[in-house]
Parts: C-alpha cells; sequence; structure tokens
C-alpha cells in the first residue's frame, strides 16, 4: 500500500513538473520604470531638407519668434506669454471662454478661477458615466490672448500696429472696458511637444510636413491700400 501511495505522488510530481515545463510564460504586467527623454531620437521629416537649408539659422529664427512680442496683434503678446511655465499656461485670472452657449457659467470676464470652480462637469460618483450629474458646465478653461481692436494700418518702426478698440461681441468686457479674449483651448505645454504625433483634437497638427495642403482662411490681419479690414 504504501508503495502503491509512493508511486502515485511521484507521477503527480512529474505530471506537475511537465505542466510548468510546456506552459507558455505569462507576460509581466508590472508597471515598467519610465526612462529618460534624453535617449530617445528627436524625429525630423525625411523630406526637411526639401525645405530647410540651413538647419541652424531656422532653430534660431524659431526662438526669436518665440518671444518676439510683435507677432502678436496688440505689439504685446508673443508664443511665450502663453507657453511659459513648464512650456504651458499656469495663468488662473481671466482663463475663461464661454464656451458653445456663447455664455459664462463659471464665472464672467476677468474670473479668478479658484478649485471650488472645478471640475467644470461633475457626476454624483466619478467613476460611473452612467451616474446623476451634479453639474455641467459649458465654459473651457482657455489662455488670455489680445483685446478685442480693428486694425487700421501698419506703423514703420513701430512696436505696434495701428489699430483701435471696438466693443467685444463676446463679453470679454468689464464695465465697459474690454479685456483680453480667452481662447477655447487651454495653451499644451511645448516641452517635448516634437515627440508628439498629433496635436489637439479639434484640428490635428500632425509631426509630418504634409505637401499637398490646402490652404485655410488666415485670421492675421491684412494692410491694405483703402478700407479697413477687422480680424
Amino acid at each position: 500500500m504504501r508503495r502503491t501511495l509512493t508511486a502515485c505522488a511521484i507521477v503527480l510530481v512529474a505530471l506537475e513538473a511537465a505542466s510548468f515545463v510546456g506552459a507558455s510564460p505569462q507576460p509581466d504586467t508590472r508597471p515598467q520604470k519610465l526612462g529618460s527623454l534624453k535617449n530617445v531620437t528627436i524625429p525630423e521629416p525625411s523630406q526637411l531638407s526639401d525645405f530647410v537649408k540651413d538647419r541652424g539659422a531656422v532653430i534660431a529664427l524659431g526662438k526669436a519668434l518665440f518671444w518676439d512680442t510683435q507677432v502678436g496683434g496688440d505689439g504685446t503678446v508673443a508664443c511665450a506669454s502663453c507657453h511659459f511655465q513648464a512650456g504651458a499656461d499656469g495663468r488662473s485670472k481671466n482663463q475663461l471662454n464661454p464656451g458653445a452657449n456663447h455664455s459664462f457659467d463659471v464665472g464672467g470676464a476677468n474670473h479668478a478661477l479658484a478649485a471650488s470652480d472645478f471640475p467644470f462637469h461633475q457626476l454624483s460618483t466619478p467613476d460611473d458615466p452612467r451616474s446623476s450629474i451634479v453639474r455641467s458646465r459649458d465654459d473651457v478653461g482657455g489662455s488670455q490672448g489680445v483685446h478685442n481692436a480693428v486694425f487700421d494700418d501698419i506703423q514703420l518702426g513701430a512696436r505696434r500696429d495701428a489699430i483701435h478698440s471696438v466693443a467685444d461681441p463676446n463679453g470679454f468686457s468689464v464695465n465697459g472696458n474690454n479685456v483680453r479674449r480667452v481662447t477655447g483651448r487651454n495653451t499644451p505645454s511645448v516641452i517635448n511637444a516634437v515627440l508628439n504625433v498629433r496635436n489637439f483634437w479639434g484640428r490635428p497638427r500632425q509631426r509630418s510636413l504634409q505637401r499637398p495642403q490646402p490652404v485655410r482662411r488666415s485670421r492675421c490681419r491684412v494692410a491694405r491700400p483703402r478700407g479697413r479690414r477687422s480680424r
């Protein structure tokens, strides 16, 4: 009897060992430690040389334009005005866009955001998208830009173009005085943005150069010999 039990035990151990040997290895699902992006090759378009003759000059030009306030409509706003803190926008006052309903829900123009303002869309059970809605506000946390104005003329040698202020139709004013207009999208960080495949949800930007691109309407101000053209 004892010999029979011993033999059975040996057979069971052998079968168990065989099952481990024949089983396929399970993937390691543990979180992997992130490496430094310094070791990641910066992607560049394969046809870059078709557009760029002097790579160093283009880099210098890009840096100059990034900090140049004259690229803004009022001569005081540069790309860096919004992409300033860790490449993003850390300002909290006058950062609301009224959203699709064109009406401020969280606060009016020049509102100073507070922690109690968030989230704009809140559910009774955050992990359950079918739970009841506690509040839903249409406003968008954006980034302030320039005042609403109309272009008059170019002033050679001047810091800014000749413009005159007009009442803001979208409510960016306080006591009749225009405040800076706010975009409908908060400024994303430019740090490591070169590694992004696509930017923005509304109108994606690809990291590859596209030759056959349709011409889009520009929102920049255009000088004309006669008459005036608003932005």
